[in-house]
């Protein structure tokens, strides 16, 4: 965004704009758009309400950062709904893109390079409802500090003609911003762990979270964020319980890849920051997980992390080329740690990665 190549182009362009707003502008005027963006959860989110909406009888498809770019699926002239995962990239230089229904999930510091700060960076997210009309619905996590901002702002903009649903409060997903702040919508998770949808109407309630088949916390407020974007497009409460029940994980995302000797063995490769770990692994609660622990990773962050690391995993396999200084933040906390010198040789290879994760697989299964 602040590259000389960005502005360059922008600098000798009568307009700049993402191929999601290309996309969009050459969609039929019909069509229905929902946006996903946040700093993690996009893909899962994305992938539940297009799951939801096909389940609920919509000619629906997934495209954007999941796959497909969306202007491909719209030269097709197949669909009538898109659901698009967009990233902060693109919707940095969108102009009038205005989905029927927008889900910003949470933001936490990423891509500060090409941004150029991270203030930059959430208003680049924040532009996913910048042009919704009266007739959207915007969904927004509450949760996060940085999101939670935002809601605060919309309340107290008068311009403001879409509707807004808060998921959560400042206390976690199970808080309803209806009671905790007379937010004339809200979507939480209640005290049985049920998903809810609330609004001056009524309240749905719409599945149990033990029912998903997507572990943790976090997959149950990205199944909490599809079920408000469907019931927001007119799909049924129980039409949307039947869909989610019947999704199931995805690649890289706390996936089941079979067992050892009784040992359940998980992939949440995806998780390449701290925020992304630090939920995956919680979703395990008490089973206190062994973890593999494949980085590189900038030490900065580290004395944030290893801490509620410790509390969470049991054990843990670093193969870093870091990874003395894991063990330096980690040592701090009397964690269980294991580094194989004979692999010092291998971290430079990363052709050999399937190897060395067999090897620690295996170290696993003798040490417990």
């Amino acid at each position: 965004e602040n590259s000389a190549f960005y502005q360059s182009a922008a600098s000798c362009s009568k307009e700049l704009i993402s191929e999601v707003e290309l996309a969009w502008r050459e969609s039929a005027k019909d069509s229905v758009w929902v946006a996903i963006t946040g700093t993690n959860g996009k893909t899962t989110t994305t992938s539940l309400i297009a799951h939801v909406l096909k389940e609920c009888g919509e000619n629906v498809c997934a495209v954007g950062n999941i796959g497909d770019a969306c202007i491909e699926e719209v030269s097709k002239e197949i669909y009538s709904c898109y659901v698009a995962e967009v990233s902060s990239y693109q919707l940095a230089s969108i102009k009038h893109f205005a989905p029927e229904v927008a889900v910003l999930l949470n933001i936490t510091p990423d891509h500060l390079k090409w941004h150029g700060s991270f203030e930059a960076y959430a208003k680049a997210k924040q532009n996913i409802y910048a042009n919704c009309t009266e007739d959207a619905t915007v969904i927004l996590d509450a949760t996060n500090e940085v999101v939670r901002g935002f809601v605060r702002e919309l309340k107290n903009d008068p311009s403001r003609k879409f509707r807004s649903i808060p998921m959560g409060t400042a206390a976690g997903i199970q808080g309803n911003m209806r009671l905790a702040c007379g937010s004339d919508n809200a979507a939480f998770i209640d005290e049985k762990g049920v998903l809810c949808l609330e609004y001056p109407e009524g309240r749905f309630e719409i599945i149990a979270g033990s029912d998903l088949q997507i572990k943790g916390e976090h997959n149950a407020s990205n199944a909490l964020a599809a079920a408000a974007a469907a019931h927001a497009l007119g799909c049924s409460v129980s039409d949307i319980a039947r869909a989610l029940v019947s999704f199931m994980p995805l690649e890289h995302r706390i996936e089941p890849c079979g067992s050892i000797e009784g040992i359940e063995c998980y992939n949440d490769s995806k998780a390449t920051n701290v925020d992304a770990t630090l939920k995956a692994l919680a979703a395990f609660g008490e089973k206190q997980p062994i973890v593999l622990l494949v980085a590189m990773i900038r030490v900065l962050i580290l004395p944030n992390w290893s801490s509620r690391l410790a509390d969470i995993a049991r054990r843990l396999f670093v193969l870093a080329r870091r990874a003395l200084v894991f063990l330096k933040h980690f040592r701090m906390h009397q964690y269980q740690y294991i580094v194989p010198p004979i692999w010092k040789m291998l971290l430079m290879k990363p052709c050999l990665m399937p190897l060395r994760a067999t090897l620690l697989l295996y170290r696993l299964r003798v040490l417990l």
